[in-house]
């Protein structure tokens, strides 16, 4: 029993690609509705400060070493652990205070004050020398020596973050030929915490940053905030019109093909 392969209707063919055309459409709005171009994993309201190290430039001051006490050798390896003495800080928090027992010793109340704070980290900080760090607000001296040093690292807590500070580092000797002598003096400026950076909504402007050149007032987080949300109102908006213009032409589309069938199912009708 042999069957006789039917010849392909040409007159299908528009129904074929008015067909696939509608299932890319159907596929084109399933996307525009599932997909929300607002969604945003880092825009959460529980924004982390910025714990990573924050590199500084510093000046450094000329200093006369020619009238040291120490011999040749000792100065000139003094002067070289002077020399690579750097620093860097990170973003902290500094407590202060003193917890209270109350009840009898039952009951215990945190009365522990908080502060943000830069932790200002010195490295290369040897036997031989030992740092003096002042700043141009106070007079608050700290001095850092090689029993301070942990993991490679001396630090320095500052609670004065809300305006720029410059530090004056003084670097001195520390071998008993010449101790207390000289041997470098740098200057370096810490930048300002944005106290606002946990509040932005948009986490790329510069004003979001953790720590800036400029002040930042609560005002310019607000209109910069107002901005962002206008914007995610507008991309609502346009999200709204693309649906609408999809549904709008699968119906189109749709009534096209019901009518090519309608057409081809009566024609073949009126040739029979």
């Amino acid at each position: 029993m042999m069957f006789k392969n039917k010849e392909f209707n040409k007159a299908y063919v528009p129904v074929i690609i008015s067909s696939i055309i509608l299932i890319l459409l159907i596929v084109g709005l399933i996307a525009v509705v599932l997909i929300n171009p607002n969604s945003d994993t880092n825009n959460s309201n529980n924004i982390v400060v910025d714990k990573g190290e924050y590199k500084v430039n510093s000046d450094d001051v000329v200093v006369d070493t020619s009238t040291t006490s120490c011999s040749s050798s000792v100065a000139n390896k003094i002067a070289k652990d002077a020399s690579n003495v750097s620093v860097s800080f990170d973003v902290t928090t500094y407590s202060d205070g003193e917890k209270a027992i109350t009840g009898g010793g039952e009951e215990e109340i945190d009365d522990e004050i908080v502060y943000d704070a830069y932790n200002i980290q010195f490295t290369n900080i040897t036997k031989n020398i030992y740092i003096k760090v002042t700043n141009n607000l106070n007079d608050e001296t700290k001095v850092l020596k090689y029993d301070d040093v942990k993991d490679g690292i001396a630090s320095y807590i500052s609670i004065y973050v809300t305006k720029k500070v410059k530090y004056t580092v003084t670097v001195y000797s520390n071998d008993d030929s010449c101790i207390g002598e000289v041997f470098r003096k740098f200057t370096f400026t810490t930048p300002i915490f944005n106290i606002y950076s946990k509040n932005c909504s948009d986490k790329k402007s510069d004003l979001c940053k953790v720590v800036v050149d400029e002040e930042i007032s609560a005002q310019q987080i607000v209109n910069s905030n107002s901005e962002e949300a206008n914007k995610k109102d507008d991309k609502e908006d346009n999200k709204g019109f693309n649906i609408v213009l999809v549904v709008v032409i699968a119906i189109i589309v749709i009534s096209v093909i019901g009518g090519v069938v309608y057409y081809l199912i009566v024609k073949k009708k009126v040739r029979k």
